[in-house]
C-alpha cells in the first residue's frame, strides 16, 4: 500500500478511467461525437478504448478518507474526500 489515511494527495496522470467498448467508440463517430485524441490512455486491438472522462480532476488536492480492497486484482483504491476513487498511479502524495 503506497498511501495511507489521512495522507494528503495531488491526482495526476488522469481524473476518470472509462473503457468504451469498439461498437460503442463507432457508433459516437457515426452520430458526430469524438473523443479528444488527448483523453484517450489506452486503446485495444479490437477498437475499444479507456479515455480519462473527467480531466478537469487533475491537479486537485484531497486528503485520503478510505481505502478498499474490494476491486479485481486486490490493488487498493483510495478515496478522496472531496472527489472520487483512485488508483495509486493516479496520485501522488504531498508534504
Amino acid at each position: 500500500m503506497k498511501f495511507r489515511l489521512g495522507d494528503k494527495v495531488r491526482v495526476v496522470n488522469y481524473g476518470s478511467r472509462m473503457w468504451v467498448h469498439a461498437n460503442m467508440v463507432n457508433s459516437m463517430k457515426n452520430m458526430g461525437s469524438e473523443i479528444i485524441p488527448k483523453y484517450i490512455i489506452e486503446t485495444f486491438e479490437d477498437g475499444s478504448l479507456c479515455f480519462d472522462a473527467a480531466p478537469y480532476r487533475i491537479g486537485i488536492e484531497d486528503i485520503i478518507t478510505s481505502i478498499s480492497y474490494a476491486s479485481v486484482g486486490g490493488m487498493p483504491k483510495y478515496g478522496l474526500s472531496k472527489t472520487a476513487w483512485y488508483d495509486e498511479e493516479q496520485l501522488e502524495l504531498i508534504n
